[in-house]
């Protein structure tokens, strides 16, 4: 059998130039096998999309490699009826995406509720600097709102990472007689976008929606390994998903018991929205958070306080230090040069509109890496509590919180391409 020893940072045979991603590692980390990439451009099932209705792409039976698999698709607003200014997509572009799923088969592999605020928090991981008036970020749309007014009727066309988890390794669909299907809702247009028209009624639409990836040409050696380990009951692809809790907040005080039991979850994310915002054509917003006057914060899981001495200094912290460091380092997986430019964020610049995502880091190592697995803190236990607490200085007004738990799960594949969903 032909195995080539690779260290982990040699991905590439100097010799030939192939890839040998970190996926396709079996057994020891430093054991790797050849492939060939071959891109392929996925069409969805129909040419155009309204707001309100669903995408589905399917991939068929291949060996599916979607390291940097992307979706493109062309956007366009129509004004309302009687318009104003404007009409046009929020920023970021992904916000028209109210929830996403993946099956493998019938088997629900992935599925996240209220995707386009998560995607919005995410969002902030950019350096402000990266979001100039001329600049278009490719994985988020356009944020100048100037020019998101001037090019939203003009069918531009977008690129965008899902930053789905499971659609990001490999998956040897060819083996297993399945095919990969993606479902994206797209939010209705008062939802998503936005406008000062009097009455607004825009429109929006997609077409020619794309799945973009790489199919995989393996050699015999690897193909029979894979072969034994399906039929072994062995072979397991781990991955990472999101799931999503919201409750409404009015007052001094804010707790409510998180419903996620996941043998591991990593990162919790919580937002604080302005109730007046939510389905409102207001610009930003999914990114218009409430002004904050947070006096402490913390998570209870399983009567530990995470950070163990409750954060009781946020009263003093005017410029949110605090809130974006920790939210840089919880975003270190997506962001774009935080480490040199957090105190820039565009999102948490002080001011009258002091707005912030609380962030925990709850993994036990940074490494995100699939060697690291195991990496959290467990709430499936019989008697697990998850509490999310936030005070203020001064009584609330209704607002809502959003809150996302990011979980290890793994898809376990079994002979005959039976897939059992663990986490």
């Amino acid at each position: 059998m032909n195995i080539e020893t690779k260290s982990a940072l040699e991905l590439v045979d100097p010799d030939v130039k192939e890839l040998i991603p970190r996926d396709y590692w079996l057994g020891k980390p430093d054991i790797a096998l050849k492939g060939k990439r071959q891109p392929v451009r996925q069409r969805s099932d129909i040419s155009s999309y309204q707001g309100g209705s669903k995408i589905n792409i399917t991939v068929p039976p291949v060996m599916y490699y979607g390291k940097n698999a992307k979706l493109t698709f062309n956007g366009n607003v129509t004004p309302s009826t009687v318009p104003g200014t404007y009409d046009s997509f929020q920023f970021p572009i992904q916000t028209i995406f109210s929830r996403v799923r993946v099956y493998v088969g019938s088997d629900l592999v992935e599925d996240i509720e209220s995707y386009d605020a998560l995607v919005a928090a995410m969002s902030q991981s950019w350096a402000s600097t990266l979001k100039g008036d001329s600049k278009f970020n490719f994985d988020e749309g356009i944020a100048d709102q100037t020019l998101r007014h001037l090019y939203s009727g003009n069918n531009l066309r977008y690129s965008v990472d899902l930053r789905l988890d499971s659609l990001n390794g490999f998956l040897p669909l060819e083996f297993m007689g399945k095919a990969l299907r993606i479902e994206l809702t797209l939010n209705r247009p008062a939802d998503c976008l936005e406008s000062d028209a009097a009455a607004p009624d825009a429109t929006d639409e997609l077409t020619e929606v794309y799945l973009e990836y790489h199919k995989m040409t393996l050699n015999q050696d690897f193909r029979k390994m894979l072969i034994d380990s399906i039929n072994a009951g062995t072979y397991v692809v781990p991955y990472t998903s999101w799931a999503h809790f919201e409750n409404q907040w009015s007052g001094n005080a804010f707790q409510t018991e998180i419903p996620s039991r996941y043998r591991n979850i990593l990162r919790f994310l919580g937002m604080q929205r302005e109730a007046t915002a939510i389905g409102s054509w207001q610009l930003d917003s999914f990114t218009r958070y409430a002004i904050i006057n947070y006096t402490s914060l913390s998570l209870k899981i399983n009567n530990v306080l995470y950070p163990e001495d409750k954060n009781t200094s946020l009263a003093s912290d005017p410029f949110q230090s605090t809130l974006a460091r920790d939210y840089n380092v919880v975003m270190n997986k997506w962001s774009k040069s935080l480490a040199r430019q957090g105190d820039s964020l565009q999102y948490f610049d002080p001011g009258p509109l002091e707005r912030a995502i609380v962030a925990f880091d709850l993994r036990e190592d940074v490494d995100d890496a699939h060697e690291v697995y195991a990496n959290g803190v467990d709430t499936s236990r019989a008697g697990s509590s998850y509490v999310f607490q936030l005070t203020s200085s001064v009584a609330e007004p209704q607002t809502q919180i959003n809150t996302y738990t990011q979980y290890e799960s793994t898809m376990k594949i079994t002979a005959g391409g039976n897939v059992e969903i663990v986490y």
